[in-house]
């Protein structure tokens, strides 16, 4: 039996683990859905939770025909060293790009390992919008190019995907400043700055979800991101980030802050 009550900050990083445990709910059975926060001295130092992880893999068009590759894995758990398959339904489309619309959504169900399925019936490669409506609890990874990501962030009409397609665009961006792989910093901001000010005009937008999608992913994440955090480098890119984007934007986000203030 206790006999006194936790300080604050231990229930505090409890509930970011249980918050954690959350996403991985359907991915553990049997076992438990388990979150973790590391703590050491004061401070996280990392986060986890059971989950399941999509790799989606598209192909080049063969004769009009695009192949998706879609391979599931799942970590250990106790008593588990090997993981069967589940059972994951995923909703996605397939944009044309250059006229930014897709010819209706559709469901794939990945049952096995790995699958592939095939959508006839282009002439250029279209773009993936996987995952929409976080169909299924999972880390999706799709591989999608710098260009596929500001496609999405500006035009994709699903806001789950939208909004997961401008935080990767920007973590891609930071993280590639950050650890030296190669990222071209002025390429970087100019693709964001595209995909941020697509956003703000986008008049099918409500406020709520624009703000939404104008929020940076935040340095604790970005740090997560890394297998050495350089806190100092993460929060000076992340810092040059937004006053970029702030200068680049500047009448369009007066104007923006000026509508949504004269809404009663």
């Amino acid at each position: 039996t206790l006999h006194h009550r936790p300080p604050m900050v231990d229930l505090s990083h409890m509930r970011a683990a249980l918050a954690l445990a959350r996403r991985g709910l359907g991915n553990a059975w049997p076992n438990p859905a388990v979150g973790c926060v590391l703590v050491k001295e004061g401070r996280v130092i990392a986060r986890g939770w059971t989950t399941t992880r999509v790799l989606a893999a598209p192909q080049d068009l063969t004769t009009g025909t695009l192949t998706l590759t879609l391979a599931q894995s799942t970590a250990p758990t106790p008593g588990q060293p090997d993981k069967q398959p589940m059972v994951i339904p995923l909703r996605l489309a397939l944009f044309d790009r250059a006229s930014g619309q897709n010819r209706g959504e559709e469901l794939v169900i990945l049952r096995e390992a790995s699958a592939e399925f095939s959508f006839a019936g282009f002439a250029e490669r279209p773009v993936l919008s996987i995952n929409r409506g976080f169909s299924a609890p999972i880390a999706l990874d799709a591989g999608q190019s710098e260009a596929d990501l500001v496609f999405l962030a500006a035009h994709d009409d699903d806001p789950f995907a939208r909004y997961e397609a401008m935080q990767q665009l920007v973590v891609q961006h930071l993280i590639g400043l950050v650890d030296g792989s190669g990222a071209n910093r002025d390429a970087g901001r100019e693709a964001i700055g595209a995909a941020l000010a697509a956003v703000i005009a986008d008049p099918a937008l409500d406020d709520l979800m624009r703000g939404e999608l104008m929020i940076l992913p935040g340095e604790t994440y970005l740090a997560e991101q890394l297998p050495v955090a350089d806190p100092a480098a993460i929060h000076a890119e992340r810092e040059g980030l937004k006053a970029w984007l702030g200068a680049l934007l500047k009448d369009d986000l007066i104007a923006l802050h000026q509508r949504a203030s004269a809404v009663p």
